[in-house]
């Protein structure tokens, strides 16, 4: 009750389901690909990516997610913010 909900991040669909070797962590049919923070066209790492990008690149102070097999550790790693 009273949140505020400022913007919503890009995921990767059924929880990264659809990652294979041809298409990359953090795609999605509406959002299009997430960019990692740092490396232009880097794999950003987990289903979770949006989220942790927008977190490294200063766009909000925190953000959510629920973890499940490391979509929320790992892209938290690669966008340097854990």
């Amino acid at each position: 009750a009273g949140a505020i909900i400022l913007g919503k991040a890009s995921l990767s669909e059924w929880s990264n389901f659809r990652s294979t070797n041809k298409s990359r962590e953090g795609w999605s049919a509406r959002g299009g690909p997430v960019n990692s923070t740092y490396v232009a066209n880097g794999n950003p790492s987990g289903s979770s990516s949006g989220t942790a990008v927008a977190v490294s690149a200063g766009l909000c102070a925190g953000g959510l997610g629920t973890e499940t097999a490391g979509s929320i550790v790992s892209p938290s790693s690669v966008a340097n913010i854990v």
